[in-house]
Protein backbone atom coordinates (compact mmCIF):
# COMPACT_ATOMS: atom_id res chain seq x y z
CA UNK A 1 0.00 0.00 0.00
CA UNK A 2 3.00 2.68 0.53
CA UNK A 3 4.30 1.95 -3.14
CA UNK A 4 0.60 3.46 -4.01
CA UNK A 5 0.84 5.90 -1.63
CA UNK A 6 3.97 7.37 -2.88
CA UNK A 7 3.18 7.07 -6.30
CA UNK A 8 -0.03 8.79 -5.67
CA UNK A 9 1.62 11.82 -3.95
CA UNK A 10 4.56 11.81 -6.73
CA UNK A 11 1.57 11.94 -9.97
CA UNK A 12 -0.28 14.87 -7.66
CA UNK A 13 0.95 18.70 -8.26
CA UNK A 14 -0.69 21.50 -7.20
CA UNK A 15 -2.39 21.78 -10.34
CA UNK A 16 -3.87 17.57 -10.09
CA UNK A 17 -2.98 14.52 -11.11
CA UNK A 18 -0.91 13.87 -14.06
CA UNK A 19 -0.81 10.53 -16.94
CA UNK A 20 2.69 9.39 -16.94
CA UNK A 21 1.65 8.71 -20.79
CA UNK A 22 0.19 12.15 -22.06
CA UNK A 23 -0.84 15.65 -20.90
CA UNK A 24 -3.97 14.71 -19.45
CA UNK A 25 -4.37 16.26 -16.01
CA UNK A 26 -7.63 15.07 -13.39
CA UNK A 27 -8.93 16.28 -10.51
CA UNK A 28 -8.64 12.95 -8.51
CA UNK A 29 -7.40 9.79 -8.92
CA UNK A 30 -10.36 7.82 -9.70
CA UNK A 31 -10.91 10.09 -12.91
CA UNK A 32 -7.40 9.05 -13.76
CA UNK A 33 -7.18 5.64 -13.49
CA UNK A 34 -10.48 5.40 -15.46
CA UNK A 35 -8.73 7.16 -18.14
CA UNK A 36 -5.64 4.84 -17.68
CA UNK A 37 -8.17 1.80 -17.91
CA UNK A 38 -9.73 2.80 -20.99
CA UNK A 39 -6.83 5.41 -23.24
CA UNK A 40 -4.14 3.29 -22.30
CA UNK A 41 -5.08 -0.04 -21.79
CA UNK A 42 -2.54 -1.79 -23.43
CA UNK A 43 0.60 0.69 -21.48
CA UNK A 44 1.64 -0.96 -19.13
CA UNK A 45 3.52 1.00 -16.76
CA UNK A 46 4.27 -0.51 -13.72
CA UNK A 47 5.98 -3.68 -12.86
CA UNK A 48 6.21 -6.60 -9.93
CA UNK A 49 9.04 -6.16 -8.08
CA UNK A 50 9.07 -10.02 -7.47
CA UNK A 51 8.19 -11.76 -10.75
CA UNK A 52 8.24 -8.62 -13.01
CA UNK A 53 4.51 -9.08 -14.09
CA UNK A 54 3.41 -5.15 -15.84
CA UNK A 55 0.53 -3.64 -14.99
CA UNK A 56 -1.53 -0.50 -16.44
CA UNK A 57 -2.06 1.40 -13.03
CA UNK A 58 -0.41 1.42 -9.77
CA UNK A 59 -3.39 0.26 -7.78
CA UNK A 60 -3.51 -3.20 -10.17
CA UNK A 61 -0.08 -4.02 -9.66
CA UNK A 62 -0.46 -3.66 -5.93
CA UNK A 63 -3.49 -5.83 -6.01
CA UNK A 64 -1.36 -8.06 -7.88
CA UNK A 65 1.47 -8.05 -5.09
CA UNK A 66 -0.70 -8.62 -2.41
CA UNK A 67 -2.55 -11.27 -3.97
CA UNK A 68 0.32 -13.28 -5.23
CA UNK A 69 3.00 -12.21 -2.83
CA UNK A 70 2.19 -11.92 0.68
CA UNK A 71 2.12 -14.22 3.14
CA UNK A 72 -1.78 -14.35 3.86
CA UNK A 73 -1.94 -15.50 0.20
CA UNK A 74 -4.95 -17.99 0.49
CA UNK A 75 -5.45 -20.69 -1.94
CA UNK A 76 -8.69 -22.80 -2.63
CA UNK A 77 -7.76 -26.59 -1.97
CA UNK A 78 -10.23 -27.49 -5.35
CA UNK A 79 -10.05 -25.47 -8.10
CA UNK A 80 -7.04 -22.29 -8.51
CA UNK A 81 -9.48 -19.19 -6.76
CA UNK A 82 -7.01 -17.31 -4.92
CA UNK A 83 -7.33 -14.28 -2.47
CA UNK A 84 -5.54 -12.84 0.37
CA UNK A 85 -9.00 -12.11 1.98
CA UNK A 86 -10.50 -14.57 4.60
CA UNK A 87 -13.97 -13.84 4.25
CA UNK A 88 -14.00 -13.94 0.29
CA UNK A 89 -12.16 -17.68 0.80
CA UNK A 90 -15.08 -18.85 3.20
CA UNK A 91 -17.74 -17.32 0.76
CA UNK A 92 -15.89 -19.18 -2.43
CA UNK A 93 -15.21 -22.58 -0.67
CA UNK A 94 -19.11 -22.64 0.42
CA UNK A 95 -19.65 -22.74 -3.36
CA UNK A 96 -17.89 -26.05 -3.49
CA UNK A 97 -19.81 -27.63 -1.06
CA UNK A 98 -23.38 -28.46 -0.47
CA UNK A 99 -23.77 -25.53 2.87
CA UNK A 100 -26.02 -23.33 1.04
CA UNK A 101 -27.47 -20.07 2.90
CA UNK A 102 -31.13 -19.74 3.28
CA UNK A 103 -33.43 -17.55 2.45
CA UNK A 104 -35.81 -16.27 5.52
CA UNK A 105 -38.90 -15.22 3.71
CA UNK A 106 -38.79 -17.79 0.62
CA UNK A 107 -36.57 -20.84 1.99
CA UNK A 108 -34.34 -20.49 -1.45
CA UNK A 109 -30.60 -21.83 -0.64
CA UNK A 110 -28.11 -19.75 -2.32
CA UNK A 111 -24.24 -20.50 -1.94
CA UNK A 112 -22.94 -17.29 -0.61
CA UNK A 113 -23.60 -14.21 1.71
CA UNK A 114 -23.60 -11.43 -1.85
CA UNK A 115 -25.96 -14.00 -3.28
CA UNK A 116 -28.42 -13.92 -0.83
CA UNK A 117 -28.46 -10.29 -0.37
CA UNK A 118 -29.00 -9.64 -3.84
CA UNK A 119 -31.77 -12.09 -3.86
CA UNK A 120 -33.47 -10.26 -0.91
CA UNK A 121 -32.64 -6.63 -2.66
CA UNK A 122 -34.37 -8.37 -6.05
CA UNK A 123 -37.30 -10.55 -4.93
CA UNK A 124 -38.01 -9.17 -1.07
CA UNK A 125 -37.27 -5.48 -1.02
CA UNK A 126 -40.01 -2.85 -1.03
CA UNK A 127 -37.42 -0.25 -2.74
CA UNK A 128 -37.23 0.48 -6.03
CA UNK A 129 -34.77 2.14 -7.91
CA UNK A 130 -36.24 5.01 -10.11
CA UNK A 131 -33.89 6.06 -13.44
CA UNK A 132 -34.06 9.99 -14.08
CA UNK A 133 -34.09 10.04 -17.39
CA UNK A 134 -37.10 7.29 -18.24
CA UNK A 135 -39.00 6.99 -15.07
CA UNK A 136 -38.28 3.47 -15.16
CA UNK A 137 -38.08 1.60 -12.34
CA UNK A 138 -35.75 -1.36 -10.80
CA UNK A 139 -35.54 -3.68 -7.64
CA UNK A 140 -31.43 -3.28 -7.85
CA UNK A 141 -29.31 -0.56 -7.91
CA UNK A 142 -27.05 -2.05 -10.19
CA UNK A 143 -29.86 -2.72 -12.45
CA UNK A 144 -30.61 0.82 -12.81
CA UNK A 145 -26.94 1.83 -13.71
CA UNK A 146 -26.55 -0.50 -16.05
CA UNK A 147 -29.34 0.38 -17.66
CA UNK A 148 -28.49 3.90 -17.55
CA UNK A 149 -25.10 3.29 -18.99
CA UNK A 150 -26.78 1.28 -21.69
CA UNK A 151 -29.60 3.39 -22.66
CA UNK A 152 -28.54 6.46 -21.65
CA UNK A 153 -25.16 6.60 -22.19
CA UNK A 154 -24.45 10.52 -21.51
CA UNK A 155 -25.89 10.58 -18.01
CA UNK A 156 -25.28 13.47 -16.35
CA UNK A 157 -21.74 14.62 -17.00
CA UNK A 158 -19.72 16.59 -14.71
CA UNK A 159 -19.46 20.18 -15.68
CA UNK A 160 -15.55 20.42 -15.33
CA UNK A 161 -14.25 17.31 -16.08
CA UNK A 162 -17.33 15.31 -17.53
CA UNK A 163 -16.78 12.50 -15.89
CA UNK A 164 -20.75 10.67 -16.44
CA UNK A 165 -22.78 10.04 -13.53
CA UNK A 166 -26.19 8.34 -12.97
CA UNK A 167 -28.15 11.30 -11.46
CA UNK A 168 -28.14 15.05 -10.95
CA UNK A 169 -27.46 14.26 -7.47
CA UNK A 170 -24.88 12.75 -8.01
CA UNK A 171 -23.32 14.86 -10.31
CA UNK A 172 -23.84 17.47 -7.47
CA UNK A 173 -22.26 15.68 -5.37
CA UNK A 174 -19.03 14.81 -7.57
CA UNK A 175 -18.52 18.31 -8.39
CA UNK A 176 -18.82 19.60 -5.07
CA UNK A 177 -16.33 16.85 -3.06
CA UNK A 178 -13.77 16.42 -6.43
CA UNK A 179 -13.92 19.68 -7.53
CA UNK A 180 -13.54 21.72 -4.73
CA UNK A 181 -10.35 22.98 -4.63
CA UNK A 182 -10.53 23.73 -8.29
CA UNK A 183 -13.47 26.69 -8.09
CA UNK A 184 -11.35 28.18 -5.14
Amino acid sequence: MKAAVKCRKRLRNKRGYHCKVCVSVYFNTRVLYSHMKTTHKNEKLYQCVKCQGQYNTDLDCHAHYKVVHTRKNLKCKQCSYRTYNEYCMTNHVRTHSDQKLSCDECQAQLSSASALREHRDCHHNKTVYLCNHCNKLFALVLSRRLHVQGKHRDGFPCRLCHEHLDSPIQRCRHECLCHKRARQ
